[in-house]
């Protein structure tokens, strides 16, 4: 029997938009659910009614903060993380390792990660400067600004225990949940419905960019947004994506808290100009280590990275129709036999094609081809 390698990216039996939408349903209904718990436990810990916990949201006093961190942790454990592996798990009957086709073998990749969303950091500074330039209507204006108060109230940490909170909420969380969300679930989705992972990852980074609501930010954290897809897309595997925007998260907590302790007087928050030659050598730097990152796994995984798996049977004859009909799509398949030579009946025999049709090619096999 013949069939298609397990893979995320297309559904048996939904189409790509389907799903697609069933994943950002669902992690909009986890975002509901997570914010009631939430607010819940805030009524519950600090014996309050709704109309105090709304009030008190809306009035970002400082004697509210850790109920807003604890509302917000919960939003995005659900929103994030458990929608997703919901989503996984029961809809598409499948384990979270799905995401990671491909291995880490070294440390090399990780260091890597952690340098390339180290330098980018101020690279996104200057290019928020371009973005605050912007003239925004008089709602976007105060939607921002309510935004930045929130920010500020969050990251105004007293004390190592808020730290802690605050890495948690701010860094961890999002970093592992909105990675598995975003580049996980929606770039592979739109990849599958799109048939291009440029397209996939450049419209996942704007829809990254634009659940944040920070309109000023935008375009730098849609341009963060495209590098944790390219990440992900060259290595194959879903930690490292997770892994830069931690460091991109938890490295600017970190300055803050240095600040905050009086330990540095350089305050991260308060950079409103980064200098040209910052930014031009930064912007170098980036590059050469995203070059490296993109050339490590090409050399890496040579085999694996660049002639994948689409199909693979014990019948000659399937083999053949599905090397055929991808032939017929320009798509330059080859077919693999692993069957033992003496018997003919060990074995499967697979076909190939190079990484950047693989996409395409399992889409052609699942809705033009039936041997029945």
């Amino acid at each position: 029997m013949g069939n298609i390698e397990n893979d995320l990216m297309l559904s048996r039996h939904q189409k790509p938009w389907l799903s697609l939408l069933s994943v950002i349903l669902l992690a909009i209904g986890g975002l509901l659910v997570g914010q009631s718990i939430g607010m819940g436990i805030v009524a519950y810990a600090y014996d309050l009614g709704l109309e105090e916990i709304l009030s008190g949201i809306t009035g970002l006093s400082e004697d509210f903060k850790i109920p807003i961190y604890i509302i917000q942790g919960f939003s995005a454990l659900f929103a994030f993380i458990l929608a997703p592996l919901f989503y996984l798990y029961v809809m598409e009957k499948k384990g979270v390792s799905i995401l990671s086709p491909l291995s880490i073998k070294s440390a090399m990749p990780l260091l890597l990660a952690v340098l390339i969303a180290i330098v980018f950091i101020p690279v996104s500074f200057k290019v928020m400067e371009w973005n605050t330039q912007l003239s925004l209507g008089e709602w976007a204006t105060e939607q921002e600004e309510n935004l930045e108060e929130v920010t500020r109230l969050l990251t105004n940490m007293d004390g190592f225990g808020q730290f802690l909170l605050a890495m948690l909420v701010i860094a961890i969380v999002p970093a592992v949940g909105e990675e598995l969300l975003f580049r996980g679930l929606i770039q592979n989705k739109l990849q599958a419905w799109t048939l291009n992972a440029h397209v996939a990852i450049w419209l996942t980074a704007i829809m990254f960019s634009a659940m944040h609501l920070q309109f000023y930010g935008f375009i730098p954290r849609m341009l963060l947004g495209a590098l944790f897809g390219y990440l992900y897309f060259w290595s194959g595997n879903l930690i490292l994506p997770i892994v830069a925007h931690f460091v991109n998260n938890g490295f600017q907590l970190i300055m803050l808290y240095i600040y905050q302790s009086r330990l540095t007087e350089l305050n991260i928050d308060e950079v409103e100009q980064v200098p040209w030659p910052v930014f031009i050598t930064t912007s170098l730097i980036a590059l050469a280590l995203i070059y490296y990152f993109r050339r490590h796994f090409n050399e890496r995984h040579p085999a694996s990275h660049k002639w994948q798996r689409v199909f693979s049977t014990d019948k000659t004859h399937q083999a053949e129709i599905v090397k055929a009909v991808l032939d017929d799509n320009h798509l330059d398949p080859v077919i693999i036999n692993k069957k033992d030579s003496a018997y003919d009946r060990f074995g499967d025999i697979e076909v190939h094609v190079i990484h950047e049709n693989v996409m395409r090619a399992r889409q052609i096999i699942d809705n033009e081809i039936n041997f029945e």
